[in-house]
């Protein structure tokens, strides 16, 4: 039992869920499901380890990812998987896609902040300092495993909604929040104390069309 405890720490919260609640032929055939997807892209990480020992920036890397999943948490996210130097995220546990897309911005927030004083403590010890995207968007994915059938599978969530969550995080500048059109409808209310500015018509690289975002800062 210990045994298979512990591979549920390498594995999505909601397959383990799922799992645990009978709902495996849910999770064969795939299901639908309004989300919102945060996407956190790390920057000056290459640099960084270019430069230092691998066993320091394998250190430092789960420093970071331990309290940025931790938030996560705390906002009913899910953490869908690591990507190198970024992660993915999704929100989807609430009744309303209004609270969904709520919780993903007030968790990309309080990562800011947490990246803030983080960085503050590495300037005091002279170290390497590190920047943030982070891309949100709500809207349907399918839900289900991508992969070989009895070999290697990874379940999660596809669709344009998370592409452009990805896209949005790696094309915004550092230490901003960027949200689709489909984000800031549910969430414009919550942004009063923060400096907004419209991005219409933006060119996000793989993506023929164009979209309209929102950029979010002053945490």
């Amino acid at each position: 039992f210990l045994d298979v405890q512990k591979i549920w720490y390498f594995l999505p919260a909601e397959l383990v869920g799922r799992t645990l609640r009978g709902e495996m032929e849910e999770v064969r055939k795939g299901y639908m499901r309004n989300v919102t997807i945060l996407f956190l892209d790390l920057r000056h990480y290459t640099f960084f380890a270019e430069i230092r020992d691998p066993k320091a920036v394998l250190s430092t890397l789960n420093e970071m990812f331990y309290e940025i999943t931790r938030i996560i948490t705390r906002y009913d996210g899910n953490v869908d998987k690591f990507i190198g130097d970024g992660l993915m995220a999704i929100f989807e546990s609430d009744t309303t896609e209004r609270k969904n897309a709520a919780n993903a911005l007030e968790a990309s927030v309080e990562i800011m902040r947490f990246m803030q004083t983080f960085n503050t403590s590495r300037y005091r010890k002279h170290q390497e300092e590190f920047y943030l995207g982070v891309g949100l968007n709500s809207g349907r994915v399918v839900f289900g495993n991508v992969g070989v059938e009895n070999l290697m599978m990874n379940f999660t969530a596809i669709g344009d909604v998370v592409n452009v969550a990805a896209r949005l995080a790696s094309h915004e500048q550092n230490n901003l929040i960027a949200m689709s059109e489909d984000t800031y409808k549910l969430v414009y209310r919550k942004l009063k104390n923060y400096r907004v500015s419209k991005k219409e018509e933006a060119e996000l690289r793989g993506r023929r069309e164009p979209v309209t975002y929102y950029h979010v800062s002053g945490f």
